[in-house]
């Protein structure tokens, strides 16, 4: 997992699902 600023500009946390997509982590997403 990564750290990086999303789009918003805040921290969020991003992660790579097994099919090379970028997910962001972020406590307003819901999984």
């Amino acid at each position: 997992c990564q750290i990086k600023m999303s789009a918003s500009g805040r921290p969020a946390l991003f992660t790579q699902d097994p099919d090379g997509n970028i997910i962001e982590l972020s406590q307003h997403s819901r999984i």
